[in-house]
């Protein structure tokens, strides 16, 4: 997480929020876990739609 200040292009900077060593490895521990279930959440929704591409559901022409 943010265990350091962020700076973007040198332009804006952003000071580290949390100081506490032990907070903050409990939000990292929640941003793994949270961006793991995300890209869960998308390979799930990938497969089902390429299951109904091949099953002729055609889902897909319907989205676009």
């Amino acid at each position: 997480m943010l265990d350091r200040e962020l700076s973007i292009f040198d332009l804006l900077s952003m000071p580290q929020l949390i100081h506490d060593p032990q907070l903050l490895e409990t939000f990292k521990y929640l941003h793994t876990g949270a961006s793991r279930i995300l890209a869960a959440c998308i390979v799930l929704h990938v497969l089902a739609l390429l299951k109904h591409e091949i099953t002729g559901k055609r889902i897909l022409a319907r989205m676009l």
